[in-house]
């Protein structure tokens, strides 16, 4: 019997060993889950045949040149370098993943990008001039509207104008309402509409022959603020009942729409501040050969409700800072087409929470 017993362990620790070795190894060779110690809550799953991971983060305290990544692979597979292992990750790290069988390699670039948003709630605003024209408090980020030149042209007789802010906010206390008004005549030039719009940029001096040369967009944006991305925010729209043309001609059937985008354009380099210093206006603002890109809403219509847009920027052409100075402007305004002097009395967009979000070069 014990002879029997020892021959049969015997064989089945043979049968056993036998099995072992004749079990595949894998082939497998790869990323299944990316995170990072300090993160947790941020982690990535790549897809299939996708070996680029790629982070943004807006936090600026995080320090990007020491991040524990915690890298689960596939089944027997090993990782060079290591999970658990800190890594500057201020430039690209390169991952190598070796199957179990050690035939197949997978090669994975992780990259953290900082993201910087530039953030506008509308909340605060204030009184300047003659004490009925309001607009959103300046910053480094000024907003700027055309109340004041309405203000002229109607030489103060202006019982609501045309930006100005609203409690019906998407959050927070305020948001911008931008609401199209009949014109007229003044100082010899026919204006049959004013189009209310809100703008990064100046306004003035007034140019009496053309209104829309009077608008000066753009707000220097420099290197360390990153490059546009992506702008977003709320809005509502309302459209007016009645459309007018340039000549104030009822346009029957004409429905009117809002305006909503961003402009990143090139300047002269060392001339912001000096008069020279160069800026956009309303006859060129979205057809200057200086455009570098844009992110503008396709349609803006009637839409009751607060709705989110996010707008990508669409590059013409590279940054390149050596040669260019750039200016960045966000233009919001309640008729597409008030430039050209034409909308519907009454059109209103208001918008709220707005984001232009940068990323680092």
């Amino acid at each position: 019997m014990n002879k029997y017993i020892v021959f049969l362990l015997s064989f089945l620790s043979l049968a056993l060993s036998s099995c072992l070795k004749d079990a595949p190894e894998n082939v497998e060779a790869d990323v299944l889950n990316f995170s990072f110690e300090e993160m947790p809550e941020m982690n990535f799953i790549p897809e299939k045949g996708n070996n680029k991971i790629t982070f943004e983060i807006k936090d600026d305290k995080i320090n990007t040149g020491q991040l524990t990544p915690i890298i689960k692979i596939s089944e027997g597979a090993t990782i060079s370098p290591q999970s658990g292992v800190p890594q500057d990750f201020r430039d690209t790290v390169t991952y190598i993943v070796t199957s179990e069988n050690k035939r197949w390699k997978n090669e994975y670039k992780v990259l953290i990008k900082a993201i910087k948003p530039l953030i506008f709630t509308f909340d605060d605003w204030e009184t300047a001039g003659t004490g009925a024209i309001r607009y959103p408090t300046p910053s480094d980020y000024s907003w700027e509207n055309a109340n004041y030149g309405i203000g002229i042209a109607k030489l103060g007789n202006v019982e609501n104008y045309p930006t100005r802010p609203t409690s019906d906010s998407w959050r927070g206390d305020n948001a911008v309402l931008l609401e199209t008004q009949r014109g007229g005549t003044y100082f010899g030039v026919l204006v049959p509409v004013f189009s209310a719009s809100v703008f990064r940029g100046k306004f003035g001096p007034i140019n009496m022959g053309n209104f829309a040369r009077s608008i000066r967009f753009g707000q220097p944006h420099d290197r360390k603020q990153g490059r546009p991305v992506l702008f977003s925010g709320y809005f509502k729209y309302k459209s007016g009942s009645t459309f007018y043309d340039e000549h104030d001609n009822v346009v029957s059937g004409r429905v009117d729409e809002g305006s909503i985008y961003s402009v990143l354009f090139r300047t002269e380099k060392g001339v912001a501040g000096t008069d020279r210093d160069e800026f956009l206006d309303g006859t060129n603002i979205l057809t200057s050969d200086k455009i570098v890109a844009v992110a503008q809403m396709e349609h803006c219509r009637n839409t009751p409700e607060y709705t989110r847009f996010e707008i990508p920027f669409l590059y013409r052409d590279v940054i390149d800072y050596d040669r260019f100075d750039y200016k960045l402007t966000a233009v919001f305004s309640s008729s597409r087409d008030g430039d050209f002097y034409r909308g519907a009395d009454g059109s209103t967009l208001i918008v709220d929470e707005v984001e232009i979000v940068c990323e680092d070069f």
